[in-house]
């Protein structure tokens, strides 16, 4: 008889509501697998060993060599420009004897995989072809009176150095040294180091 009693009755238990958590608990991990553990050196550590074959950053970077030719039929210009370190880029200005001026971004080329040095330039083809395009086409010809610079940026985009060549440099410079911070605390650009500037 007590069994049968038993069996028409529903069982019902009720825990302490803080007896189980069902809301989602962050495990830390979000699915990822742990970092192993490795033996690449820490290089805050001082008591670690680091690659010193890497070269440091310098704080001023220089430009070492350069080089800019002019072909004509169509009008091509091809400049480029070596630092002694891995550069923030730099830029191209070319001037005319009638005061028209064009700047113009110059692009890794190259690079030395320690940081020894960078390779920047840009090639600039003839406007006339098509439309004008800062750091791809020129309206300048291979005979016109031209003056250039070239200045490259650190990492923090300040100029570090800035070397002029042409047909009248200094008038370029003095332009640059008002518009450039950067040129000011050099007290202007300096002569372009080994530039050839050749026209075929």
């Amino acid at each position: 008889m007590l069994l049968l009693l038993l069996s028409g009755c529903t069982l019902r238990v009720f825990f302490p509501p803080d007896m189980w958590d069902t809301g989602m608990r962050d495990s830390g991990w979000r699915f990822e697998t742990p970092a192993e553990d490795t033996d690449e050196p820490d290089p805050s550590n001082p008591s670690e060993p680091v690659d010193t074959d890497v070269a440091p950053i310098e704080e001023v970077l220089t430009i070492t060599t350069l080089t800019s030719k002019c072909t004509e039929s169509p009008t091509t210009w091809d400049f480029s420009a070596r630092a002694d370190g891995w550069t923030g880029g730099g830029v191209l200005d070319v001037l005319a004897a009638d005061g028209t001026r064009e700047v113009h971004d110059l692009f890794l080329l190259d690079a030395a995989l320690n940081g020894a040095w960078d390779e920047l330039g840009t090639t600039l083809t003839d406007a006339d072809l098509e439309p004008y395009t800062a750091g791809f086409t020129t309206a300048f010809a291979c005979d016109e009176p031209l003056s250039f610079a070239v200045r490259i940026f650190d990492h923090f985009g300040a100029t570090t150095d800035c070397v002029s060549w042409g047909d009248d440099p200094g008038s370029l410079s003095v332009r640059l040294y008002a518009e450039d911070l950067g040129v000011t605390a050099l007290g202007g650009c300096r002569p372009a180091p080994e530039s050839t500037t050749s026209a075929d």
